[in-house]
């Protein structure tokens, strides 16, 4: 299960809102960066099939807000 706020196993990963809540990511852009596996990290070598990343994609959006403020470091 993901949790909007939960803790990665890797410390330098950003948080799900702070991805979801780029200026200007869209559907079409985050599910573009998605299909394409040379976007990721060394250390996430996977591949993520069209209906894996339509379903990654519908949660990210859904944590979009109009009032995010990305958190303190």
């Amino acid at each position: 299960m993901v949790e909007p706020y939960g803790q990665s196993p890797n410390a330098q990963a950003p948080e799900w809102p702070r991805i979801a809540n780029t200026p200007g990511l869209t559907r079409e852009t985050l599910t573009e960066w998605l299909t394409e596996a040379h976007n990721y990290p060394e250390q996430m070598d996977f591949y993520l099939e069209a209906d894996e990343v339509e379903l990654l994609v519908d949660y990210m959006m859904t944590l979009r807000r109009d009032d995010y403020h990305p958190p303190y470091q």
